[in-house]
Order: C-alpha cells, then structure tokens, then sequence
C-alpha cells in the first residue's frame, strides 16, 4: 500500500510511514474511522509522479478528482497529519500496479538493501584481510632492518662478541698479551703457546713457552701473499715466474743456511756457532752482511740438474781478484773428480765472471763479460744454465746466459753436472781457496730450470 501523505510505498499492515512518519490505518479498521472531507482529495495530491495512463488502468472508478490535485502543495496546519487518516477506498491502495517506483533504490528494506549491506560487509572483510596483511610485511621488514644492523654491529664492526672474539685471537696470535698470560697462575702450561704462537711448535709443553714465542715471531713476519706454485716478491705474485725450488730470504733469519768459516787453506768450510749474523736493510726488508771472517753455506740444496738458474742481490764492501761472490760444486778438494762453478771477480775489475770445471776430463770454462762492478751498490745478478743446449764447440759443456739488473750481458759454455749430484754444495762469500768475501746478500734463489729473459727482466722489476 501507499501513505495517503506522501505517497510513498509501504509494507502491508504498517502502522506509520517510514518516509513522513505519518501513522497508518490497516484495511480492517478502514469501516471503524471518520475520514475527514479533506483526505481523499490530500492522498491524490501527494501522486504527482504517476503517469496519467497508468491511473486509469488501476483506478477506474477515479477519474474525476485527478484534476483538483494542483491547489495546496502544503495542507494548512500540520497537526492533521499527525492524526489517523484514513483514505476513502483503502482497495484502492492495495492493487498498486508497480509503477515507475524502484524498489531497490527507495525502499530502505528490501533485497536491494540487502545486496548493498552484503556489499558492504563483504569490502569490510577484504579492507581488514589488506590491512592485516600489510602489517605483517611492516613487521617482517623491520624485523629484517633490526637483524641487518645486528649483524653490522657485531659482525663486521666487531663491537659486539664475535667481532671482539675475532680481534682477541688475533691480539693473542701477535702476541700482544704474552706478558698477562705468563702470569696466570691458573692457566694450564699450554696456552702460552697457544695465545702468543701463530702456529708455533711444541703447545704441549709449558718449558717451550720461550723458544714458541720466537718461533711465532718469526712466522709473523714471513706471513704475506704466499703462491705455490708462482714467485713472490713483497705483496706481488709474479705471475710469468714458476715458484723457485730454494729460496733464502734473510729477513732476520737465515732460514735452511748456516754460517761458515774455514780453519786454514785448501779447506772445506765448516758450520760454526762462534758467529753471529748481522742483518742489514736489503732489497726487501732485511739482508745478511758478510764481514769478512764468516760465510753462509745454503745446506738443504740437492741434486738439481743440468737446467738451473741461480739469481741474487749483493752489495759489495770491497773488490778484488778471485772475490768468491757465490761458490757451487761438489768434492771440491778432489783433484781428480772436481765440479766446480764460481761467479766474482778477476783481473782487476772484470765482473761478473763466471767460471766452471769439470776436473775429471780436464775442461775448465769461462763466461767474461765486457764489464765492471762498483762497491756499495745493490747489483741483482743471474746465471740461466740450459742444460738442453751445447754451450758452444767445447765439449761436456751446456749453454748459460749471465744476466745483470735484469739486462743480457753475455752467454758462453758451463761445466756439464755441476749441480747434477746429491752433494751439491753452494756458499756465499767463501771458498776452499780464496779470501772471504765482506758484501750483503738478499733473496737468493736457485730454479731448476733455464729462466728467458724476459723472466728475469720481470723478477728484477718486481723489486
């Protein structure tokens, strides 16, 4: 049915309207109620949005009072409203014949109603589903935040307790905290070792605590870029040099070499305890000084073969004929089995000489190069022997090219199995014959194989 007010539908058996507020009257009551005289036209006044074709199809027996329905537009006093009214033929209410009313835009229930409050329930739940889930990635990245500056600060930093741990054992390694330890009278005889060591030996013992400490030390400073299967100099790997077979550094320790001296002439030098070494600054870091009363025997060389290269520095004090620079051979005092090669000074000031024997066979050699040395100067000298070429019309000879600061100088032949025995022996500074030599040496090295020269040019470069 429809409110005689303001014409607006509602539900059957309503008391009020639910668009004025007016009150209603059901269908049963209508034959109870004095309609006033005002009403039936005041209903038809509310109609305005009927079209005129369809009233007459629902309501026949009204044509007549549709054309007053344009005088009031308000009735005059608003409390007869709020009185029961009733229209006169309530029937004619209840046959509405749907007109241009949308029931799902005007009714305020209905399924319309519905549809809208599901619609809204439903963005409801999706709106707080996102919500929720954007919280939990906001926590989850700050989580991730909190955790990258942990690591930060513990880590890499080292402020917390694995950055500090870390910098223990190194301050521990370099033996920063050995006075501390030694003094702990509760701690077990082996941490000595193990705190002031890097990779000392004998961490079993408490009475080796002294000779660890030196060791560590001596590890300490060798430690640098290592290559095993390439030459090393300082902080560079040289990567078109193979690793040398021996190498003797001098950086405060003479490494696999000893100190020599020999008791009178035409005699072997022998190992001694009576010298000391002294160290001076070499061509990287230190370098062993010959005074003159002493010699360094390199005592770990063995068989090499007939393809070597030996390579040195050496600063001279003093130069003279038959100043053994470097001596190699083996039964040096045998007069009739003697392999010898010495490379220093004769004639005045021709060096480097090279000069080999091979005794047996009566053959003796000579590289002489068209040159001269000077006294208190740092020289880097090499000797590249090939043992798979003949070292010209001698016999028993192999071909060696003598090389100074990293330049050719000359070639010649050299003493076939000079270096070819188990016995080899090699000296710096000393001889079974000649006076000691007074000069510095540093980083002498021996390959078993003929270097190029280009090789050598490097390996003078790299220093």
């Amino acid at each position: 049915m429809f409110c005689p007010k303001c014409g607006k539908q509602v539900k059957d058996g309503a008391k009020f309207c639910n668009g004025c507020g007016s009150p209603l009257q059901s269908a049963g009551s209508a034959p109870q109620m004095k309609a006033p005289t005002q009403a039936a036209p005041q209903a038809s006044a509310q109609q305005p949005v009927q079209p005129a074709p369809q009233a007459p199809a629902q309501q026949p027996v009204q044509p007549a009072p549709q054309a007053p329905v344009q005088k009031p537009v308000q009735p005059a006093p608003q409390p007869q409203f709020r009185q029961p009214v009733q229209s006169a033929p309530q029937p004619q209410f209840q046959q509405p014949a749907q007109p241009a009313y949308n029931p799902a835009a005007n009714a305020p229930s209905g399924k319309a109603d519905k549809k809208k409050s599901d619609k809204k329930k439903s963005g409801k739940k999706k709106g707080g589903g996102l919500t929720v889930a954007l919280c939990i990635i906001l926590a989850v990245l700050v989580l991730v935040a909190v955790g990258m500056g942990v690591y930060y600060f513990v880590v890499i930093k080292g402020d917390g307790s694995f950055g500090g741990s870390s910098k223990k054992v190194e301050e521990e390694k370099d033996g920063e905290d050995e006075e501390t330890d030694d003094t702990d009278e509760g701690e077990d005889a082996d941490n000595p070792d193990a705190e002031d060591a890097d990779g000392a030996a004998d961490e079993s013992s408490a009475d080796d605590a002294d000779s660890a400490e030196t060791d560590a030390d001596a590890e300490t400073e060798d430690t640098g870029v290592v290559s095993e299967t390439n030459e090393v100099v300082g902080d560079t790997v040289l990567t078109s040099i193979p690793k040398s077979l021996y190498s003797y550094h001098f950086d405060d320790d003479l490494g696999n070499a000893v100190v020599v001296v020999r008791n009178g002439a035409e005699t072997i030098p022998e190992a001694t305890s009576d010298k000391e070494p002294t160290y001076v600054s070499g061509k990287d870091g230190k370098a062993v000084y010959l005074d003159g009363t002493y010699g360094i025997e390199l005592e770990d060389v063995n068989k090499v073969g007939n393809s070597y290269t030996v390579a040195f520095w050496m600063k001279a004090e003093d130069l003279y004929d038959w100043s053994p620079f470097i001596h190699i051979g083996y039964n040096l005092l045998d007069q009739g089995n003697r392999y010898r090669l010495w490379i220093g000074q004769k004639d005045g000031s021709v060096a480097p000489i090279v000069s080999s024997e091979r005794i047996i066979a009566g053959e003796w050699y000579e590289i002489r190069p068209d040159a001269s040395m000077e006294t208190n100067r740092w020289y880097h000298i090499a000797l590249a022997v090939d043992g798979s070429r003949n070292g010209g019309s001698q016999t028993n000879s192999v071909l060696g090219t003598l090389y100074v600061d990293g330049q050719y100088v000359c070639e010649g032949p050299v003493a076939l199995d000079v270096m070819n025995s188990d016995s080899t022996d090699v000296y710096l500074g000393i001889n079974c014959w000649d006076d000691l030599f007074a000069a510095s040496f540093d980083d002498v090295k021996i390959w078993d194989q003929a270097l190029s020269g280009q090789q050598i040019s490097d390996l003078y470069n790299a220093y």
